[in-house]
């Protein structure tokens, strides 16, 4: 029996809260159990809860909130140092990967809008994963340089998803006419962002600080930032998520830079505070068990299990072979030992919200099937918990041989 909206809310929320806590507890991204807590109520095991437009709703909003706390916690100070190493690394990076994954499987007779969107999506490295991976102390050059590689990643995975999603969810030819247009406007859309936008939002958060009870008011403006950035990004065809993303950004970027007597970094902190607890208590549970109801509710023949284990395996094979090879060579390229560069294409193997993100709005959008969406999740998965736990191993191994 099918439970209504807000009892369905109660148990996701509980359920996927509950299971991610027990994650962390083990060092593991939460989100991991959260994927699971909805799996688990979902049609393949409880069958208590299934997808529908409300949730959907919920789930939407959700998107919203990771990407903006996603781009608010990126480090600029990380990619100024080092910034040479970081900015060749993250574009062998993704420029291995795409290639990696487009054209084996072109070559499998995979159509060409699913070829180039997975290509694509497999081409970033998710920068959460880098950061839960150097929690710990140690190597701080090498943290550096991964740390600064994996924003410069998602900038360009941004740029690039943009002309992909413009394309392939719009239906459109990717001929050299559409690229270049598509490009200037993602271009000047950045560019705008980032120059005048920040510009604008540095004055009015400065404005917003200084008035009385500021924090509660920084937090508002916080929200309706992302969704009027949410909206332009759509003027120009690309997905909210990438606008409430460069949202993160820009206003991150105002809170990390030095006032007068750090009041602009204290109401900051605060302000993020507060956004983290409704992200990981409401938001992200809801998010991410949605997705787990979502792949519990696919219809699954015995011929499916086989095909999505094998597709699975492709995309985990091609993905790892993309970073290692493109990070690792530009670790190399950039001064870092064989044993060192194994480890940055190591760090830059985790994938994670975005990838999910993208993932389900292409699978609405009829761009992939189910079997390749369960696949493509289950590669993000793996991914999380491989990246770690890799790192961590042949970082034991070859802890003295590394310099500091």
């Amino acid at each position: 029996m099918e439970l209504g909206v807000l009892s369905s809310l109660i148990i996701l929320i509980l359920a996927s809260r509950l299971l991610g806590f027990l994650f962390r507890k083990y060092e593991y991204q939460s989100m991991i159990g959260e994927v699971l807590g909805g799996f688990i109520l979902g049609g393949m095991v409880l069958s208590v809860i299934y997808p529908n437009k409300s949730l959907e709703l919920f789930a939407d909003f959700g998107i919203i909130m990771i990407m903006l706390v996603a781009g608010m916690e990126t480090n600029f100070s990380s990619f100024k140092r080092n910034i040479k190493g970081s900015v060749l690394i993250a574009i062998l990076g993704v420029v291995a990967t795409f290639l990696a994954v487009y054209f084996p499987l072109m070559l499998l007779g995979f159509d060409w809008s699913t070829s180039l969107f997975l290509a694509a999506i497999m081409s970033n490295s998710a920068i959460e994963i880098c950061a839960s991976i150097f929690v710990k102390p140690g190597h701080p050059r090498l943290k550096s340089v991964v740390m600064g590689a994996s924003f410069v990643d998602d900038i360009l995975a941004v740029f690039l998803l943009g002309i992909v999603a413009s394309s392939v969810f719009g239906n459109t030819p990717l001929t050299p006419d559409y690229l270049v247009i598509v490009s200037i406007k993602i271009f000047l859309f950045m560019l705008i962002s980032l120059t005048i936008g920040s510009k604008i939002l540095d004055k009015g958060f400065d404005h917003i600080r200084n008035e009385e009870g500021s924090e509660k008011l920084l937090l508002t403006a916080t929200f309706l930032v992302a969704f009027s950035f949410a909206i332009f990004a759509r003027l120009v065809e690309l997905h909210e998520v990438i606008g409430a993303y460069i949202a993160g950004l820009i206003i991150g970027k105002w809170g990390t830079q030095v006032g007068p007597m750090l009041k602009r970094r204290i109401a900051w902190n605060n302000m993020m505070d507060d956004i983290r607890a409704s992200l990981k208590a409401i938001f992200s549970p809801i998010f991410f068990g949605y997705m787990g109801v979502i792949l519990s509710s696919n219809p699954m023949s015995s011929t499916n299990y086989v095909l999505v284990i094998s597709i699975t395996g492709l995309l985990v094979g091609l993905g790892f072979i993309g970073k290692y090879v493109g990070c690792g060579l530009g670790a190399w390229l950039s001064g870092f030992g064989g044993k060192a560069s194994f480890l940055v294409g190591t760090a830059m193997l985790g994938r994670g919200a975005l990838e999910m993100i993208l993932a389900k709005y292409a699978l609405d959008k009829g761009v992939i099937s189910s079997s390749i969406f369960t696949a493509l999740i289950l590669f993000v998965l793996i991914t999380i918990i491989a990246a770690p736990v890799l790192y961590t191993y042949t970082e034991k191994q070859w802890s003295e041989e590394i310099e500091d």
